[in-house]
């Protein structure tokens, strides 16, 4: 009897999530909505739904610590194109893991790590990106980026945009 109430006890242990890393407030699941929503439209080369997935005015400092902004969708719709990275041989891109590294009532700062693929799901290149997630009228988006991608060309001599 006493090794069936252990072995129950630790069933439910193990099952049981064990930080608080595993619970997310609303804001938070809503800010990792937004990045998955990011990253889908990315990878489904739709440009009105990517540019849609950011909040206006928009920024990314990018991997050589260059600011760029973008008051309004419009303006980024301008610049939004996927043959760039489809030139590089790019198929799709992966989150590794995403982490919320702060968050309070409308703001999430949400770190992840993603993989670009080629053919063959054979990884291309691999980079963080820490996105500052903001809630407006109801509505979370990706407000501010800041990502390593001109980095990581620049150390590999690899032309990826």
């Amino acid at each position: 009897m006493k090794t069936w109430i252990v072995g129950m006890l630790f069933v439910v242990w193990s099952v049981m999530p064990q930080a608080d890393e595993n619970r997310w407030t609303v804001q938070e699941a809503s800010a990792l909505v937004a990045v998955d929503e990011y990253l889908d439209a990315f990878n489904a080369r739709d440009a009105k739904r990517f540019a849609a997935a950011l909040h206006y005015p928009h920024m990314r400092v990018d991997g050589l610590g260059r600011p760029a902004f973008w008051p309004t969708l419009d303006d980024y719709l301008k610049v939004v194109e996927f043959e760039s990275a489809m030139r590089t041989g790019w198929v799709y891109s992966r989150y590794d893991w995403k982490r919320v590294v702060q968050s309070g009532k409308h703001k999430v700062h949400v770190m992840v790590s993603f993989t670009r693929y080629g053919a063959d799901d054979k990884p291309l290149h691999t980079q963080e990106s820490l996105y500052v997630v903001t809630e407006h009228d109801g509505r979370w988006a990706i407000q501010v980026r800041s990502s390593y991608l001109e980095q990581v060309q620049a150390d590999s001599g690899i032309k990826l945009k």
